[in-house]
C-alpha cells in the first residue's frame, strides 16, 4: 500500500498533493537544441508544452483538486544517466515532495548491473522518501520501445520495493508504435527525436502515472519472456547466405577450405572497411557478444591507439552521442586470433554500424564468420 501523505482524497480517488517533484531526462524535459531540430523546452517529442506527460498529469491533478494547482520542481538538468542525477540529492532532499515522479534508466547503459544502476538509482529514491517520508513515490519503467526492458525494470522494481513507491508498468506504452514520435509524420526529421514518445505516447505516460495514482493495487505486473521471442542472433560465413547488408561487395577467399573475408590497404592513408548497419528494434537495450576469428600479414603501426584492424560497433543514440566501442587487435603479422568482444547497446539507440576492415594503416586480415548473439 503506497504511503499516502494526506488523508483527506481529491475527486477519482486521489489525493491532495501541494508538491510535485518530476525527476527524469529527456521524455521529461529537454531544452532547445539546434542540431537536433528541436527548439522547445519541455518533454521531448511534445508538439507543444501542454502536451507533454508533465504537463498532462499536472492538469489532472489541478481538475482533481478542483482547480488548486501543485507547486512543480521539474529536475532533468544534469545530465541524462541516473549518476548524473546524484549531485542533486540534497535538493531533492530540501523540496519534501509530497508526490515525486521518477523517469529515468533510458540512459544508462555502460554498467546496467546493481551497482551500476540500481544503487544510483535507490540514491535517487532513498533522498525523496527522507525528504518526506509519506510521500507518494512513483518510478516509471524504462521507455525501449517496442518491447521494453525487463533487466532495468525488475531492478526498478526491487528499488520500489525497498523504498515503498509504486512501480509504473509501460510495457503497453512501448508495445504501440503509434506512441513514438516518429509515427507522427512530419513533425520532426532528427532520428533521435522520433525516437522519444510523441504526443500519443505523452498521453499514455500521463495516463498510466493516472491510473497508477487512482488505484496502485492495479498497476499490471509484467509477464515473462514469450517462449516464442527467440535471442536476436546474426551470422555471416561468407557463403552468399548472410544477413547483414555490406556497403560494399567482400572479397570472399578460401584458406584452409573456408570460406574468409579478405581486406588489404596498400597504404597507411586512409581506411578501407565493410559497415553493416544492424536491426535497431532487435538489438538495442541487449548485451551482445561479437565473435569471430582474424587473421593479420603486414600490418603497420598505428598512428593513433584507435586506428589499426578494426572489429568495430558504431552506435548512435536519441540524445545524438556517439560511441565507437571496438575490440582490440594487433599489428604485424599474426595467425588466426579468436576474438569474443561483449558490447551493450543503448535502450535509445538510433543508429548501430559493423565496421570490419583497415583504418589508417596498411597490410591484410583476414575475417572469418561473423556472429553477433544476445547475451
Amino acid at each position: 500500500m503506497l504511503p499516502f501523505c494526506l488523508a483527506s482524497l481529491a475527486m477519482g480517488g486521489v489525493p491532495t498533493y501541494h508538491k510535485v517533484l518530476f525527476v527524469g531526462d529527456s521524455i521529461t524535459c529537454h531544452g532547445p537544441k539546434d542540431t537536433l531540430g528541436w527548439s522547445l523546452n519541455c518533454g521531448m517529442a511534445a508538439s507543444a508544452l501542454e502536451k507533454d506527460y508533465v504537463h498532462l498529469l499536472l492538469g489532472k491533478l489541478t481538475a482533481a483538486q478542483k482547480g488548486v494547482a501543485p507547486e512543480c520542481m521539474v529536475t532533468a538538468e544534469g545530465g541524462g544517466k541516473l549518476t548524473d542525477k546524484l549531485q542533486f540529492l540534497d535538493r531533492f532532499k530540501a523540496y519534501q515532495a509530497d508526490l515525486a515522479i521518477v523517469q529515468m534508466g533510458e540512459n544508462d547503459n555502460a554498467d546496467v548491473s546493481e551497482a551500476g544502476f540500481q544503487q544510483p538509482y535507490e540514491q535517487i529514491v532513498s533522498a525523496i522518501r527522507e525528504g518526506n517520508p509519506k510521500a507518494t513515490i512513483l518510478c516509471c519503467g524504462v521507455w525501449s520501445p517496442p518491447s521494453g526492458n525487463r533487466m532495468k525494470d525488475g531492478m526498478i522494481r526491487a528499488v520500489c520495493d525497498k523504498f515503498q513507491a509504486q512501480f509504473v508498468d509501460l510495457t503497453e506504452v512501448n508495445r504501440d508504435p503509434a506512441n513514438k514520435a516518429a509515427a507522427e509524420a512530419g513533425r520532426f526529421t532528427h532520428p533521435g527525436v522520433n525516437w522519444h514518445p510523441g504526443d500519443k505516447g505523452m498521453q499514455a505516460y500521463a495516463d498510466a502515472l493516472w491510473q497508477t495514482l487512482q488505484n496502485p493495487a492495479a498497476a499490471p505486473v509484467v509477464g515473462s519472456t514469450p517462449k516464442d521471442q527467440k535471442p536476436f542472433a546474426m551470422e555471416e560465413a561468407w557463403d552468399g547466405a548472410g544477413v547483414f547488408a555490406w556497403n560494399n561487395r567482400p572479397a570472399v577467399v578460401e584458406q584452409n577450405g573456408k570460406k574468409v573475408v579478405q581486406l588489404t590497404s596498400p597504404t597507411a592513408v586512409g581506411s578501407i572497411n565493410l559497415r553493416a548497419a544492424l536491426p535497431l528494434e532487435k538489438c538495442k537495450g541487449k548485451k551482445l557478444v561479437i565473435s569471430t576469428r582474424v587473421r593479420g600479414e603486414n600490418v603497420s603501426e598505428k598512428p593513433l591507439p584507435h586506428n589499426g584492424v578494426k572489429l568495430m560497433l558504431a552506435t548512435t543514440n536519441a540524445e545524438g552521442f556517439k560511441n565507437y566501442p571496438q575490440a582490440p587487435l594487433p599489428t604485424g603479422s599474426f595467425d588466426w586470433k579468436e576474438v569474443r568482444w561483449e558490447v551493450s547497446i543503448p535502450d535509445n539507440l538510433i543508429e548501430a554500424t559493423l565496421v570490419l576492415g583497415l583504418e589508417q594503416v596498411s597490410g591484410t586480415v583476414w575475417f572469418d564468420k561473423v556472429k553477433i548473439t544476445e547475451l
